[in-house]
């Protein structure tokens, strides 16, 4: 049938939802769904956080979902960071059709903590039903990372959401070409973030030392992404904590099972 609505998203962190079922072009009605911005707590002032990547979208139980990542980290200069806390989340369309969300209506899920997610008793106790959002990790100086950030869109796969971020080394902090970092890779329950790399123990992510994946598409079962190798040697069939089934990687290809 005919498209009736579309999503995009701006540079000052809103996601609007286009209605095309009105007739003419002329007609069309744009409302604003989401907005995402620091936190209040990390900065003196609260600004906007550019969604910059492609989002993605599908139904659960009857409802639309956005799911976004951002990649807002360094300022027009280069040189300073624009938003240090970059972000993962996914909500409901529907939760609140009169009302803007803000990324305060949605559930915070600590990144690394494979407990946490949308539906469990913290949420519940809280009355977080729109979403839920992932801080990813800040820069950190001692261990020489920078600020985290998504490096692909969010793909959808049967109920499963996955997406890349990178996490660059600090060489130098003047060195804008530096090379090195660490990848991750993020598969999850999409409406509720619950981590699906290993069912017992419901991991989000898994890292790639030394790669930083660039594209990702998932067909037939098999994850494909495109990496870049920052370090010689990146070896797939020792990433931390799995087993990539079936991996292969050909130049700047690595394709395995979900």
């Amino acid at each position: 049938g005919p498209i009736t609505e579309g999503y995009t998203a701006d540079h000052r962190g809103h996601i609007f939802k286009i209605r095309l079922d009105t007739g003419a072009s002329s007609s069309w009605s744009l409302s604003t769904l989401f907005t995402l911005k620091s936190d209040t707590s990390r900065t003196t002032n609260t600004r906007p956080i550019v969604i910059p990547h492609t989002l993605e979208v599908g139904r659960f139980g009857g409802n639309m979902w956005i799911f976004g990542g951002t990649a807002d980290v360094k300022g027009p200069d280069l040189q300073v960071l624009s938003n240090d806390a970059q972000y993962i989340f996914g909500f409901n369309s529907n939760a609140s059709p009169d009302v803007c969300l803000i990324k305060e209506d949605l559930y915070p899920i600590g990144q690394s903590n494979d407990s946490e997610f949308l539906g469990d008793a913290t949420s519940t106790a809280q009355g977080k039903t729109a979403g839920w959002h992932i801080r990813l990790q800040s820069r950190n100086q001692v261990k020489k990372q920078d600020a985290e950030y998504a490096s692909t869109p969010p793909v959808l796969y049967g109920g499963s959401l996955l997406v890349s971020t990178f996490i660059p080394a600090i060489e130098d902090p003047n060195d804008q070409c530096q090379v090195g970092g660490t990848a991750r890779l993020f598969i999850m329950d999409a409406d509720t973030s619950k981590g699906q790399w290993q069912k017992s123990t419901n991991m989000r992510f898994v890292e790639f030392s030394g790669i930083k994946i660039s594209g990702l598409t998932v067909s037939r079962g098999k994850v494909f992404l495109g990496i870049k190798e920052l370090n010689p040697g990146f070896d797939p069939t020792s990433v931390e904590g799995v087993i990539l089934k079936n991996s292969v990687k050909r130049g700047g290809l690595l394709v395995f099972d979900l």
